[in-house]
């Protein structure tokens, strides 16, 4: 044979002269030597042209088997499965054929991901007429291997795609049951099909597989398969919810002899008892119940002895958390913080978000929200999350911190600054460091632009545990700050102040970890760390603790509150008190006077709260006048430490009735050497006062007066004003405010001839409606922010001078309207002649002229611009409407500028020449607005005068008298009437819904007549204020 006829008779592509044309790409020796494979000749001819194929986006019947023969040499290569459905869509080729096709690959390699995958996409592009072939090819590839998993999630896909009756699929997988009872796809089919339809929930279906389930057990109870299906049966509730089955599992338990039992079946047991101790069904009976089990399956099934003695140990310590587990505590504490946080900023700040971290970590939220959740959000958030599994030994929190500070470095939101005056450091120290610098010169660090609060909720031990966490997050702080302060980073940003706040919660009767106060951290002195550990059962103390802490508020007890009781049908008073929670700036005064927040004495307390209260005293308010009263300052939300308990909702409706609480300070210490500021023998420096909803916590200024003698000093180191962003039209504004001066006439002129009595009454009574009209028709053409506009720039509008200030004239001689006329010369001279209105380099940002270098452009633009603000003149006189009419014709404006000449507003008179002076050009007019005269004929009356005087031609005009008015009675009225019809509750208990009972034992069976003028009787107004009646509705 020859070698021209070998080469005829060869199988590779390149002996082909079919394939002459294309040139083939094989391995290069790099990638030879990097991954050597045992290859054989055809594999490497075939797909060396595919790859020339592939670079050349050929698609043609011969590239189908080329890729044919590349998938027999390699069915699990993805490219070509890929590139062979974009053949196949190129082509339009017969998609059925490729499915009988792809019948003999998967029947030759049933696994291939690749070859499921690619049919699935076929089938779906053929559409639901393949529901039948494709059930019937995976059933024959399921009676090959009734394990192979991607024919089960091809036919879960085919299902659920194209909905094949439930009883068909449900026959077909008990047919592969009674085959292999022991068929776990088989039994994990079938719940697949219960979840698709929606049939978990469905009382008879779920009845019929559970008797299912339990003929196979009574078969075969080894069978872990059919038990596992047994257990997500009962998912739902539980599988001590069905009653039938824990007495099936215990008849069968008892018919079984020991040894024979199946470790399945006791395991299943033992379930049932930890689920009766979890929802505290007989917690000592279940326990020792399940350590029995237990036990009993360490001699049953020896191969997991180690796991069923974890068990028991679960089983303890699910005991002692019978009576609430710590993460019941933490939650319940988050909504209480929540509570004052939402009372005391109403606003919504500050932005909170949660992780948890176990065994992984994962934050609740996928990013900050835009205001504080409110409670529905709250519980969204909260409510689907799984508790913790403290019992894994592979818990590991930095996970959760590395998020956290993730989310506080977030550069899209910008956290609120943190005070920080609870802050302590050795002064020493700081004195030494602040002198090295100086003499070293470092520059001051930058200001703190990123700081957050990071609350961590642990279980503890002892201090050293506290030591280890604190250095892992200063590790964790200092590698991020390093990373984000690099040049290349941008994503997020350094923290330079970071507050950690650890809980150390524990539910036995002592812990080793000990309380501190918030101090700075001395390793990393960007961060400061506070520490509380307490029991689990005082959460409202720690949860209070922390609110207080890290987010800037502080407590305040109003004591000696007078409460009436009734014992035993008698009446009798007695005196309770509330703590309110607020801003820390509320008691801003008193710091400053050294009256309270010396000395925090609980910062390091092992029980109850870990911060002081200022305690200010119950005041009734005397009976004077309002103006007696002392200056307020500021007014800040508050709410109460306990919203729902009697002292606190009568307190709180107290107020929220309009009446006010005055709070006395103790005359002691520093307090001793004020005077008193209400009625002779009260020093208050707070009020509550209620406005819709809200309790606000006013403050007073109590600090004596002094001179400032350094007034000078004080105001340079003040931060001076902003200017605005967008700089406004200061100058033409300035030019227009110059032109409504409001001037008084002349005596001279009010004592002329034509000014007589009734004159004069009328002039005492007309309104200054002129200057608002002429205001109102000035600024209609004046753009408000500079960049707006181009001629008002003093660059530019120096070349409209004279001609700028003499159109603003009331009256015009011959010699300025020959200025004017030289001036409209002078600018049509530069127009023509292409002479810049300003210099291109000048500074002035302006969006009208678009290329500063064009000198027609700014010719343009100014002369239309100046147009307008000569139109708003034109109406003053002959000799206005004259300059207008030049302008217009030397310039051709009118072709340029959009103007309506009926839309100007008739000019009217300046206010020295108001009717008032009764020139005789205005006689008609006065006439008109004073006199009962009919009017001549042709006359029209103005509208908008006659509106804007308000005057009855039938009366005679009323003399103008000084107003008095009790401003302060006028507003306290339309407060009291307006607080009457939108009468409400308190935020708090509205929000959250708690009811108190404030009087048991109110009788409310007499009739609502006789309740109304029972309260009427005894009704008291404020504080020692009198009952509000119909003729005093003050407060």
């Amino acid at each position: 044979m020859s070698d021209e006829q070998e080469l005829c008779t060869s199988t590779l592509y390149k002996d082909n002269k079919d394939w002459s044309d294309i040139v083939p790409i094989y391995p290069s020796e790099d990638e030879d030597r990097a991954v050597k494979i045992a290859v054989t000749e055809d594999f490497i001819d075939a797909f060396a042209y595919f790859r020339a194929i592939l670079k050349k986006k050929e698609f043609s019947n011969r590239v189908l088997i080329l890729l044919e023969d590349c998938i027999r040499l390699n069915p699990a290569n993805y490219t070509v499965w890929q590139y062979r459905r974009e053949t196949l869509k190129a082509l339009n080729s017969d998609l059925k054929k490729e499915i009988k096709y792809l019948d003999t690959i998967i029947e030759e390699t049933p696994k291939n991901y690749q070859v499921w995958h690619h049919r699935r996409l076929i089938v779906e592009q053929i559409g639901a007429s393949m529901l039948d072939y494709e059930l019937d090819f995976t059933g024959d590839i399921l009676n090959d291997e009734n394990k192979n998993y991607h024919a089960w999630q091809h036919r879960q896909w085919v299902v659920r795609t194209f909905k094949s009756p439930l009883d068909r699929e449900l026959s077909f997988a008990l047919r592969l049951l009674l085959e292999d009872p022991r068929n776990n796809s088989a039994y994990n089919y079938r719940y697949f099909l219960l979840t698709l339809y929606k049939k978990t929930e469905d009382r008879e279906t779920i009845d019929s597989e559970i008797s299912l389930a339990k003929k196979f057990i009574e078969g075969m109870p080894n069978n872990e398969s059919v038990w596992n299906y047994l257990a997500g049966l009962l998912l739902e509730n539980g599988i001590s919810s069905n009653q039938n089955i824990v007495n099936f599992v215990e008849d069968l338990y008892e018919r079984t002899e020991g040894q024979e039992r199946s470790p399945m079946m006791v395991s299943f047991i033992a379930d049932i008892m930890l689920e009766n101790i979890e929802k505290r069904v007989n917690c000592e009976q279940s326990a020792e119940r399940a350590k029995k089990l237990y036990n009993e399956l360490i001699e049953l099934d020896p191969v997991r002895v180690n796991y069923w003695k974890h068990q028991i140990h679960i089983v303890d310590f699910l005991v002692d958390q019978c009576d609430k587990p710590v993460w019941s505590w933490i939650m319940e504490g988050l909504f209480e913080m929540h509570r004052i946080l939402r009372d005391v900023y109403p606003n919504g700040d500050p932005l909170i978000r949660f992780a948890v971290s176990d065994y992984v970590s994962r934050m609740l939220d996928s990013a900050w929200p835009e205001r504080g959740y409110d409670r529905h959000e709250m519980l969204k958030v909260l409510g689907n999350v799984e508790p913790p599994v403290e019992t894994n030994t592979e818990i590991n929190q930095l996970g959760g911190l590395t998020m956290a500070i993730n989310a506080l470095a977030d550069p899209k939101v910008k956290a609120a600054p943190q005070e920080n005056e609870e802050a302590t450091c050795d002064v020493e120290s700081s004195e030494i460091d602040r002198f090295i610098d100086e003499i070293k010169r470092v520059e001051k660090p930058n200001k703190i632009d990123t700081v957050g609060n990071i609350i961590m909720f642990t279980r503890f031990e002892n201090d050293g545990d506290i030591t280890k966490l604190k250095n892992e997050v200063a590790n964790l702080l200092r590698m991020h700050n390093e990373m984000t302060t690099a040049a290349t980073s941008q994503t997020l940003l350094p923290i330079t102040d970071l507050r950690l706040f650890i809980v150390n919660l524990y539910t036995g009767n002592s812990c080793n970890v000990s309380t501190s106060p918030l101090v700075i951290y001395p390793p990393y002195p960007q961060m400061r760390t506070w520490v509380i550990s307490r029991n689990a059962s005082q959460y409202l103390q720690v949860f209070r603790s922390i609110t207080l802490h890290a987010f800037h508020l502080a407590s305040t007890t109003v004591s000696k509150i007078p409460m009436k009781e009734e014992i035993k049908g008698t009446s009798t008073s007695s005196n309770y008190d509330v703590e309110l929670f607020h801003p820390r700036a509320a008691l801003n005064i008193l710091k400053r006077l050294k009256i309270c927040g010396l000395v925090n004495s609980r910062a390091t307390s092992d029980e109850g709260v870990t911060y002081e209260t200022n305690r200010l005293a119950w005041a009734t308010a005397p009976k004077s006048k309002w103006s007696l009263f002392p200056y307020q300052r500021a007014a800040f939300p508050c709410t109460p430490s306990e919203s729902s308990s009697r002292p606190a909702t009568c307190l709180t409706q107290f107020v929220m009735d309009g009446r006010c609480v005055l709070l006395d300070l103790e005359r002691k210490g520093a307090a001793s050497k004020l005077r008193t500021n209400v009625g002779g023998k009260y020093l208050v420096s707070h009020l509550l006062i209620a406005k819709h909803g809200r309790i606000y916590l006013h403050t007073v200024d109590i600090a004596p007066r002094r001179v400032n003698k350094n007034l000078a000093l004080h105001l340079s180191k003040m931060t001076p004003i902003r200017p605005p962003a967008i700089k406004p039209n200061t100058a033409q504004f300035k030019h227009v405010m110059e032109q409504l001066k409001l001037k008084k006439p002349e005596i001279d002129m009010i004592k002329g001839k034509n000014f007589n009595e009734e004159n004069f009454k009328a002039f005492r009574k007309l309104r200054m409606g002129e200057a608002r009209e002429k205001m109102l028709r000035l600024m209609r053409h004046i753009p408000l922010y500079a960049k707006d506009t181009f001629v008002f720039h003093p660059q530019v509008m120096k070349n409209f001078e004279p001609l700028a200030t003499l159109i603003t004239k009331k009256t015009l001689d011959d010699a300025d309207v020959e200025n004017c006329a030289a001036t409209i010369m002078k600018v049509r001279q530069k127009r023509d002649q292409m002479v810049p209105f300003c210099s291109p380099k000048a500074d002035i940002e302006t969006t009208l002229v678009k290329n500063m270098s064009d000198a027609s452009e700014q010719a343009r633009i100014a002369i239309v611009e100046f147009a307008r603000l000569l139109s708003l003149y034109r109406k003053n006189s002959e000799k206005h409407e004259k300059i207008y009419r030049d302008y217009d014709e030397a310039l051709g404006v009118s072709k340029m500028l959009n103007l309506d000449v009926e839309d100007i507003i008739p000019n009217d008179t300046n206010i020295e020449t108001f009717p008032c002076l009764f020139l005789k050009t205005d006689s008609t007019t006065l006439r008109r607005m004073l006199s009962d005269e009919n009017l001549e004929d042709g006359e029209v009356v103005s509208p908008k005068r006659v509106k804007l005087f308000a005057l009855n031609k039938s009366q005679e005009p009323r003399e103008w008298i000084p107003i008095e008015i009790d401003v302060m009675e006028l507003i306290c009225n339309n407060v009291e009437e307006h607080v009457k019809k939108t009468r409400r509750d308190f935020a708090a208990r509205e929000n959250f819904g708690d009811d108190v009972v404030l009087y048991p034992n109110l009788n409310a069976s007499q009739p609502e007549a006789a309740m109304a003028d029972e309260r009427a009787k005894h009704e008291r107004g404020g504080s020692g204020t009198p009952p509000r009646t119909a003729t005093n509705n003050r407060y």
